[in-house]
């Protein structure tokens, strides 16, 4: 009895020693009149030096406590805070809080062995009821070796290779942990609360929440066995240099396969664990709950449900929860709910859940809600911001884009800041910044910059719209009536802004004379002398047909015309115009005009080019 007793002193004294080096031992100061529990843990974390750790779906986060003490430990407070029904779990500088308001007691049956071999039987039931307990996890967490209860709450668990001093633990959801000692024949049963305070491994905020074994493939490759221990025990309970797996039920770790860090994964199907700090290669598959660090391959498919830090390659499919910072390929495609830093290359989909820093490529789709960086793929989308270059072969759809977009066929966006092209259309719902080149079509609501297509249209204009139509609602449209010294009649309809506004103008010669038309088109700007005067000075450019369509007739005017407006939709106009004509028709062809100088000479010195001065005269009608 005395030995047993001395035994049960040691390990209390040991307990004490440890418990006052931990987190929860240390000491804080409250002073809290009905605040939010979370603004008392933050203040609790803030004394502390640590962070807390928890499900808010249980714990009751907006719920207002009272709390005045001075100089309390961390569990202390907590107890007082949360009536004794949650359990603390520290590893490293995290305390995880767990809704465990029940107790469990077990009953050691038998207890016999060596250090070869040590065989412990017992039942697990309900402290306060007595009940048994079905699917509690009974494990030795140094020996990786575990076991569950049956529905009589009976297990039978043979340690082989122990060290000498074992601890068993078992665990159930809702219960606290209780953890059993045997060394020797001697066996001491006591609650360790503070069991997971001696962890190797940095506890991952949200680890026990992650639902990598609820997914549809969790489902179908990790055993009920697995998923029963993840319940149960939740956070990591320790590293190992190394794992070989045929499949995730049929590891070196055993069942406890999820609950284990490895430096080095080897599984032939597939393989699961809790996480990877080194290499993990998988032929068919690999599953890791936790983080990933430097390296994992798989022939087909990679899940993470922490975060991955170095190189991830997967035959077909990679599927992150956490964050990636590195590279991550896959033929198939690449999901990541968290945010990507670096390169992510996928065949016919790549996702960054929480936004891109880097490069996205794929022959597919890639979408990211903000992105710094370059996209490429068969079409990209930005439900946010991008600030960088998206190259799509069909498209590119950004909310805000900055920097330069490249489309097969279409760029949209709502706001664009920058240079962007595209064979078919550049679209800006609100408000387009920079330089728009499309094949036909160019649409800003509120123009800043320059487009150039076939169609240009923008409700509001400040900036310039080059194409033969430019739509400007609240910008110039006009058709001008006129005649010159060469062309007896012309149209001209005028589209943009008083800044800048292209013309398309046709002409042709008055009925009795001879045969002239005149195709062409041109820019100018309005430049306001007062309320109804303007100056307009205008550059256009005319083919002029004279019977034969193989000659080059080339007649180029710069008109600088003063507009009166006697009224709002009327304006009537005048002035000079430079004309410099290029013409390798030599002679006249019956029936049709030849022009020559229509005014004075003057010499250009350039091969069958007339300049003269000459003039206009017109209405244009709003």
């Amino acid at each position: 009895m005395g030995r047993r007793y001395f035994f049960i002193l040691f390990f209390s004294t040991l307990s004490a020693g440890a418990f006052a080096q931990t987190l929860l031992g240390r000491k804080i100061s409250l002073q809290s009149e009905r605040q939010p529990l979370a603004s008392v843990l933050r203040q609790i974390e803030l004394q502390g030096g640590f962070r807390f750790s928890y499900n808010s779906s249980i714990l009751p986060a907006d719920s207002l406590v009272n709390l005045h003490a001075r100089q309390i430990t961390v569990e202390e407070a907590l107890d007082r805070l949360l009536d004794n029904r949650y359990e603390y779990r520290t590893a490293h500088e995290f305390v995880v809080i767990r809704y465990a308001p029940l107790r469990l007691s077990l009953n050691v049956r038998e207890s016999s062995g060596n250090a070869e071999s040590y065989l412990v039987i017992g039942q697990v039931v309900d402290k306060v009821s007595g009940k048994p307990l079905l699917n509690a996890s009974v494990y030795e967490k140094t020996l990786l070796q575990s076991t569950l209860t049956d529905a009589n709450g009976f297990f039978s668990l043979r340690l082989k290779n122990n060290p000498g001093s074992i601890e068993l633990t078992i665990s159930k959801e809702n219960y606290r942990d209780l953890s059993t000692h045997f060394l020797s024949e001697v066996t001491v049963n006591g609650s360790n609360p503070n069991r997971s305070a001696d962890l190797a491994f940095a506890y991952r905020q949200g680890d026990e929440q992650n639902g990598i074994e609820n997914t549809i493939i969790g489902r179908w490759f990790i055993t009920s066995r697995q998923r029963i221990q993840g319940i149960n025990i939740g956070s990591i309970i320790a590293r190992a240099p190394f794992q070989a797996s045929l499949s995730p039920g049929l590891s070196s770790h055993g069942a406890l396969s999820g609950q284990v860090v490895n430096k080095f994964s080897i599984n032939a199907t597939g393989g699961y664990t809790a996480g990877v700090d080194g290499l993990e290669v998988g032929l068919g598959f690999n599953i890791s709950k936790g983080n990933v660090r430097w390296l994992q391959v798989a022939g087909g498919f990679n899940i993470v449900g922490g975060q991955v830090q170095g190189m991830q390659v997967g035959g077909f499919y990679n599927q992150v929860r956490g964050d990636v910072s590195g590279v991550q390929i896959a033929l198939g495609a690449n999901r990541v709910r968290g945010a990507v830093q670096g390169f992510q290359l996928g065949g016919l989909y790549s996702q960054a859940g929480n936004g891109l820093k880097g490069m996205q490529v794929g022959i597919g789709y890639n979408t990211a809600p903000e992105v710094k960086g370059i996209q490429i793929g068969l079409a990209n989308h930005v439900s946010e911001h991008v600030n960088g270059m998206q190259i799509g072969v069909a498209g590119n759809l950004a909310y805000d884009a900055e920097g330069a977009q490249l489309a097969g066929i279409a760029n949209l966006s709502r706001n664009f800041k920058g240079t962007r092209f595209a064979l078919l259309a550049n679209l800006s719902t609100h408000t387009g910044r920079g330089l728009q080149v499309a094949g036909l079509l160019n649409y800003a609501r509120h123009l800043r910059g320059f487009q150039l297509a076939l169609i240009n249209v923008a409700d509001t204009s400040s900036g310039y719209s080059f194409g033969l139509l430019n739509v400007v609602p609240k910008g110039v449209h006009q058709l001008e009536l006129s005649s010159n010294e060469s062309i007896a009649f012309n149209a001209a309809l005028k589209t943009g802004n008083q800044k800048f506004y292209t013309i398309l103008a046709a002409g042709r010669q008055a009925a009795g004379q001879p045969t002239l038309a005149a195709l062409g088109f041109g820019f100018g700007k309005a430049a306001g002398l007062g309320r109804r005067l303007a100056l307009h000075p205008e550059l256009t450019s005319r083919y002029l047909y004279q019977g034969e369509w193989q000659y080059t007739n080339l007649l180029n005017r710069f008109d600088l015309k003063l507009h009166f407006k006697p009224a709002s939709w009327l304006a009537v106009s005048a002035g000079p115009a430079f004309n410099a004509y290029y013409s390798n028709q030599r002679s006249q062809l019956p029936g049709y005009a030849y022009v020559q100088e229509r005014g004075r000479a003057i010499t250009l010195g350039l091969k069958d080019t007339k300049a003269w001065i000459g003039w206009s005269a017109g209405i244009s009608i709003f």
